[in-house]
């Protein structure tokens, strides 16, 4: 997906079908649904999940 889709579809109801769990958690966070998109990631043990969302927190 291209960021300037992932960024209009942040403006959505729903989430955009067939994403990444990276990009589904980072569009929760985006929607202020910072708990589901934590719970989302919170398990995966690898550099991608460490880093999304620590750095959506940056701008809070």
């Amino acid at each position: 997906m291209k960021f300037q889709s992932f960024q209009q579809s942040i403006n959505a109801t729903a989430p955009p079908q067939q994403i990444s769990v990276y990009l589904l958690a980072m569009w929760y966070d985006a929607n202020d649904n910072w708990e589901k998109a934590h719970a989302m990631v919170d398990n995966l043990n690898d550099a991608t999940a460490c880093w999304g969302l620590p750095a959506s927190q940056r701008g809070r």
